[in-house]
């Protein structure tokens, strides 16, 4: 199993084994969201911590990644596993604070301790940051139920590893597609990472996408005749 399948089987055991004491609240649980997101962030390179219970973002979010110079990217909300993503998604309570959130960097993180989800703005919303963006004006792009994903012994778990797939997808896209970018340093080696995935996606044979790639040759061509003309 690889290192970060460890992680979420640990993650997993510990946040059953917590929600099962009942004196566990929502802080209870920031320690192993802590580590579950930090490990995601580090083995792919995203430069990017997180932070809990941190005063240096307006509204006290139960969680952030922010970088190195404590710049916001991403806020994050936790409620218990009896409340469901979806409607965490839509939530208005305490004073909006999921629309003051979202309106702020356009993406959330939504953790209901047994899975996590990716919350924005829906296409063509735009955002003013002093006015909390209602639920009609919310999209959950994505969720991952992590505690479905683990089966076998306890001694010998398997994780699903579509769900490594996905908790790594909400993940990376929270802070490369939505998240504002302070430092110029950071945005490199986001874009660094992005062009070599991308370079890694490509496949080894390019002979069958041809006559793709001749036929956005000519438009270009046709396209600089034109201006030129």
């Amino acid at each position: 199993m690889s290192n970060l399948g460890l992680i979420i089987a640990s993650y997993v055991v510990q946040t059953k084994k917590l929600a099962g004491l009942p004196s566990s609240t929502e802080p209870t649980f920031y320690p192993d969201i802590k580590t579950l997101l930090s490990a995601i962030l580090k083995e792919h390179t995203l430069p990017f911590e997180v932070r809990t219970s941190t005063s240096e973002a307006k509204g006290m979010p139960d969680f952030v990644l922010g970088d190195s110079a404590m710049f916001v990217g991403v806020y994050g909300e936790v409620k218990r596993e009896s409340t469901t993503l979806e409607d965490l998604a839509i939530s208005t309570e305490q004073n909006n604070q999921i629309g003051r959130y979202l309106s702020r960097t356009g993406v959330v993180l939504l953790s209901n301790i047994r899975g996590l989800g990716l919350l924005a703005c829906r296409a063509g919303y735009e955002r003013n940051p002093d006015k909390p963006v209602p639920p009609a004006d919310r999209e959950l792009l994505k969720t991952v139920d992590i505690w479905a994903a683990i089966s076998g012994s306890a001694l010998h778990p398997k994780v699903d590893p579509y769900t490594i797939d996905g908790l790594v997808e909400i993940v990376e896209r929270s802070v490369t597609n939505y998240a504002p970018i302070a430092d110029p340093a950071d945005l490199a080696k986001i874009l660094a990472r992005q062009a070599r995935d991308a370079k890694a996606a490509l496949p080894d044979d390019l002979k069958p996408v041809a006559p793709l790639l001749d036929d956005y040759r000519q438009a270009l061509v046709a396209r600089f005749i034109q201006f030129e003309g």
